[in-house]
């Protein structure tokens, strides 16, 4: 004879009932490949469809794959790599794997930092289109918790070499840009022909994600051409702030480790809107 429930327990049953279904978090190939969906979001879908990727389907793991390459450009996280694997070695269990679905890999390898994977994997699966990977100079010395880590290329830009600087003290100009942006290349035109830009960019730094497998050529054409403001790589972006969609060029001022102003594109205009905001922020004019 089963017993009663005591009215305690009835009541938080009758409760539980009455109250509306909790809605679970949306993940579907729509939102992996929708525009202006905020990366924790898409991470968080690609987590959750890593976790379940031996019942998913095949539409849904390749878009899983697809979102973390967007993801990790700007917002790269210490699982992306261990997710993108999780989710190749599904589809190659479907017979499903792609020709590029290593490549694929590779990027989220790269925009993690990872170039040791990178190197291994590119030894697994080899591809003539890809060039190899930079040797790299270490500082040596452990990050602190101030500094932002990047990566120049030597002289002979076949090397890359680890520098640093404290953006949580002072106030700095970073621009995110691509040795491939026409506007970039414009901007830096207009700078140079312009005596107060000129100041004003004097020790910027122009920061870039991994593009092009690291080929150094993609590099050396614009360090060639622009020496007075050279791209630098950001392998690490612990104290970046990078923003959630990468667009360049974007012109983002930091004081005391936060970003004051950030200005997006280059037209007519955007000399005299640098020039203001560089006031603004507490950059000297002379």
């Amino acid at each position: 004879m089963s017993r009663p429930l005591s009215m305690n327990v009835a009541a938080a049953l009758a409760l539980a009932a009455a109250l509306p279904a909790v809605a679970q978090p949306r993940c579907d190939v729509a939102l992996l490949r929708g525009l202006g969906v905020p990366p924790q979001q898409a991470l968080s879908c690609v987590r959750t469809v890593a976790a379940g990727s031996t019942s998913a389907a095949g539409e849904l793991l390749r878009a899983a794959l697809d979102a973390l390459v967007n993801v990790s450009f700007t917002h790269p996280s210490d699982d992306e790599p261990d997710l993108a694997r999780r989710l190749i070695a599904e589809l190659q269990r479907r017979g499903a794997l792609g020709p590029d679905d290593h490549q694929t890999l590779r990027k989220v390898l790269l925009q993690n930092g990872r170039l040791d994977d990178v190197a291994a994997d590119r030894a697994a699966h080899p591809s003539a289109r890809e060039a190899p990977v930079p040797q790299r100079l270490f500082m040596g010395t452990p990050p602190r918790a101030s500094e932002a880590r990047y990566w120049r290329w030597d002289v002979r830009g076949t090397v890359l070499v680890e520098r640093s600087i404290d953006l949580a003290h002072g106030t700095h100009l970073v621009i995110d840009a691509s040795p491939g942006c026409r506007f970039c290349a414009k901007a830096v035109v207009d700078i140079d022909r312009d005596p107060a830009l000129a100041r004003l960019f004097d020790g910027a730094l122009w920061i870039t994600r991994p593009e092009q497998g690291l080929d150094p050529a993609y590099w050396a054409r614009w360090n060639d051409a622009h020496p007075a403001h050279p791209m630098v790589l950001v392998l690490d972006a612990s104290g970046w702030d990078l923003p959630s969609a990468w667009s360049t060029p974007r012109f983002r001022f930091f004081r005391d480790g936060q970003v004051v102003a950030s200005l997006l594109g280059w037209t007519p205009a955007s000399g005299e809107a640098l020039l203001r905001a560089g006031r603004d922020a507490g950059l000297p004019e002379d």
